[in-house]
């Protein structure tokens, strides 16, 4: 009995999964240290997001940022939009540095119809 082959599989720009980019800083502080619009952590959690989609062969479409924003609420702006572009593009995940920056629960949070939300990685 023969052992089968291995294929390596490289995702192409055409074929590579889709994702989105989900980022939020608690406070406006945060948002406005040191004169940089986007602060300390907002660079930091773009750079872990896109090692994410790296690993995943992954292209990032879209990046939706939140600034001053607390993760209690679900009417955050960028959160909103976010739902609304998955819920009418072809999206494969939502990629976030952790996953309390996109919720603290997913009761308060996440959409009730969890078909319009594609996997979510942090």
């Amino acid at each position: 009995m023969s052992q089968p082959s291995q294929i390596n599989v490289a995702f192409t720009a055409d074929d590579a999964p889709i994702a989105v980019a989900y980022l939020r800083v608690s406070t406006k502080e945060q948002a406005e240290r040191d004169g940089d619009a986007e602060g300390y952590s907002i660079p930091a959690q773009r750079e872990a997001v896109g090692r994410k989609a790296s690993s995943l062969g992954a292209i990032v479409t879209q990046e939706f940022v939140d600034r001053g924003e607390s993760a209690r609420k679900a009417d955050r702006p960028a959160l909103q939009e976010m739902l609304t572009f998955i819920r009418t593009n072809a999206v494969q995940y939502v990629i976030v540095h952790k996953v309390d920056r996109l919720a603290r629960t997913a009761a308060t949070t996440l959409p009730s119809r969890p078909r319009l939300l594609p996997r979510v990685l942090g």
